[in-house]
């Protein structure tokens, strides 16, 4: 899974980034105005209670790539430089927007501001924009095509009727996340990767105090997507500290445990995927699928001849298994299933699969 940290200038998203992927020495001096990425090993208890059950050879935790973005800045960019900063963007599953809730005395005059909801429309805009530089290229390569008698006219009227229709719709600033596709006009337009529709986790980035909660609760309203606090600064300072010290800290600046491993948990959960394990004395592994996927798509996850092969999977939950005190107590007390191809997997499901080679 791939995730972007997107946000205007002095927002602290690099800092997130920073957090998120254990950078404690902070962004590469030399990369700074360029994308940073970084793959991370997702930090799951649930396999780490499966690997001291175990004592595996070997231990495979999930991964997620984590992109820094250059901050959106549209006094030092016209809005084809914001669109060529955000292409990359569109490979991503899903999109934090750090929104600035502290006063920084080092913010240039224009970002003097200090309102996360403007900062969240700004990216919005920007967002739209991008999608609409996008399709209106599209429209005018479609416009000449057209005019050829090609074997693909019909469909080629029928994609720049509906990038017509986008087009109104991001005029109007509104996201194509509230447009209504129909299957055909979905496969039309995936290759787009549209931003407007990407998963968005809006971060509160606080400063030492608590925002209050009435704040909190508007911001929510008004973007309509839950939004996440954290002191993102204060974070990354307590990160460097033993764990101690991090608890001492912590109880000082009120700040809840986990912060890092909640974020991913709502990375997970803004871009629908979930995460099942195969557990045994040789390997115990986390997998990523989406939510809705199917056994023989998790088998195919694994391996193509185990899907190709399938025969059932048997499952049994994480917290089933804690509570039985694993397999062999799940087996005995009717916790472990047998699953067909069609079983949709369940986040912390526990799989062996079973197949013909």
């Amino acid at each position: 899974m791939k995730i972007g940290i997107i946000g205007l200038p002095g927002s602290g998203k690099s800092t997130l980034w920073c957090c998120l992927t254990g950078a404690l020495e902070g962004p590469d001096p030399a990369s700074i105005g360029k994308l940073q990425l970084r793959t991370v090993k997702v930090h799951d208890p649930r396999l780490e209670r499966l690997r001291a059950d175990y004592k595996p050879k070997k231990f495979t935790p999930a991964t997620l790539e984590i992109a820094d973005f250059p901050p959106m800045d549209q006094e030092a960019q016209d809005q084809t430089g914001i669109a060529q900063l955000l292409a990359p963007a569109r490979q991503m599953d899903a999109l934090i927007a750090v929104l600035r809730g502290f006063e920084n005395p080092f913010n240039p005059p224009y970002r003097g501001r200090l309102d996360p909801l403007a900062d969240w429309l700004e990216i919005r805009s920007e967002l739209i924009l991008s999608d609409l530089l996008i399709t209106e290229k599209r429209l005018e390569k479609l416009e000449v095509q057209i005019k050829k008698a090609t074997p693909t006219l019909d469909r080629d009227k029928k994609e720049l009727d509906l990038l017509g229709r986008l087009k109104g719709q991001l005029l109007a600033e509104k996201d194509l996340v509230e447009f209504r596709f129909t299957e055909e006009e979905k496969k039309m337009v995936t290759g787009f990767q549209y931003l407007s529709v990407k998963p968005k986790i809006p971060i509160f980035n606080r400063g030492e105090a608590p925002p209050p909660a009435d704040q909190v609760a508007a911001l929510n309203q008004a973007i309509r997507l839950p939004v996440f606090v954290a002191a993102v600064r204060q974070e990354l300072e307590i990160l460097q500290l033993s764990p101690a010290e991090q608890e001492i800290f912590r109880k000082e600046f009120g700040l809840q445990p986990d912060t890092v491993d909640r974020i991913v948990a709502e990375c997970y959960r803004a871009a629908n995927r979930l995460s099942f394990f195969t557990a045994g004395d040789k390997e115990v592994r986390a997998w990523t699928l989406h939510q809705g996927d199917t056994a023989v798509a998790a088998a195919a996850a694994i391996h193509s001849d185990m899907a190709r092969g399938f025969i059932r999977a048997e499952t049994v939950s994480f917290e089933d298994y804690v509570r039985d005190g694993g397999i062999k107590g799940a087996k005995e007390k009717g916790h472990l299933r047998l699953e067909g191809k069609e079983y949709e997997v369940r986040d912390g499901d526990i799989v062996e699969f079973r197949f013909n080679a």
